[in-house]
């Protein structure tokens, strides 16, 4: 048992070095935050989803905005090379938000075009909610924004959840390729997998265990966290960009970004025929638009 546990150990250092750090470090709030900064000009604030890292972002969005802009990438709580003594201090999207005004205070970013995709899209709602004005504008890209969240529901079963934590997590880091590659085709599609997107990414940065235990706790949550956001994006003031793909299969747009723009007073909806769940990647010029539209705002 021991040698196995060494090789799950070793497993997991060689996927560190295949992927390092693309940034810095900042340190604040008990957390050890990676953070990757490009270009200049008016600040944009890049957040990933469930299981993304910078290297999701890096990957063609960055490069489409640091010409015009400084983009600011940053690994969420328990993503990348983010950490923590205890991780599961922050876990909710409300929580999350919380931090990462800290880490833009330390920073010094000010009144940014704040971009989620995915989770991260819950999580710039909540950045909005929890400090409104302090943004220039939110763009939400295949943003999870209501409460109809089916894979939250079944995690949060106790004894799915057991099960999980003891037989499936410790092994994730020795997942074959195939599988991988099958899970990211169905986020992608209808959109085809771009052409060195896994590569570059790293999947498996998501797959060592403390990581993936993490990541779950966060989804398990998500489904009553927005049951409590929704009631407030009636008052939210803050203007949003929502972009989402009519074919996402993962968070469908009738589901989330259509009631959202319903719900919230200062929300434009921008739908891209044809795309699934990963604009960012496969539509990245309209996911730049959305950008400085924001930006453009007084």
């Amino acid at each position: 048992m021991m040698d196995f546990t060494n090789t799950l150990a070793e497993r997991e250092k060689q996927i560190e070095k295949d992927y390092p750090p693309e940034g810095v470090f900042v340190e604040i709030n008990g957390w050890r935050h990676h953070v990757v900064t490009r270009g200049r000009g008016p600040d944009v604030v890049l957040i990933h989803g469930a299981g993304g890292s910078t290297r999701d972002m890096s990957f063609r969005l960055m490069p489409a905005l640091e010409s015009d802009f400084r983009v600011t990438a940053i690994d969420r709580p328990g993503h990348g090379w983010t950490t923590a003594k205890d991780p599961m201090s922050v876990v909710t999207p409300m929580q999350q938000a919380s931090l990462l005004w800290s880490l833009l205070d330390e920073l010094e970013i000010r009144k940014p075009v704040i971009l989620g995709q995915s989770y991260g899209g819950s999580v710039a709602i909540a950045m909005s909610a929890t400090c409104p004005g302090r943004a220039r504008g939110y763009s939400l890209i295949s943003a999870a924004a209501t409460d109809d969240i089916e894979m939250s529901r079944i995690w949060n079963q106790p004894v799915v959840l057991r099960a999980h934590d003891m037989l499936a997590a410790p092994y994730m880091s020795l997942i074959h390729d195939r599988i991988i590659n099958h899970a990211l085709e169905g986020l992608f599609a209808p959109d085809p997998i771009p052409q060195g997107y896994i590569k570059h990414f790293g999947p498996r940065m998501s797959l060592r265990k403390d990581y993936y235990l993490h990541k779950t706790r966060q989804i398990i949550c998500l489904k009553s966290s927005l049951t409590e956001m929704m009631q407030w994006y009636a008052t939210l003031p803050d203007r949003f960009d929502v972009v989402h793909g009519q074919e996402d299969r993962l968070l469908p747009i009738g589901s989330h970004a259509i009631p959202f723009s319903w719900l919230t007073p200062n929300a434009s909806l921008h739908a891209i025929p044809g795309a699934g769940h990963m604009p960012h990647q496969t539509h990245c010029e309209e996911v730049a638009n959305s950008v400085r539209r924001m930006a453009a705002l007084p």
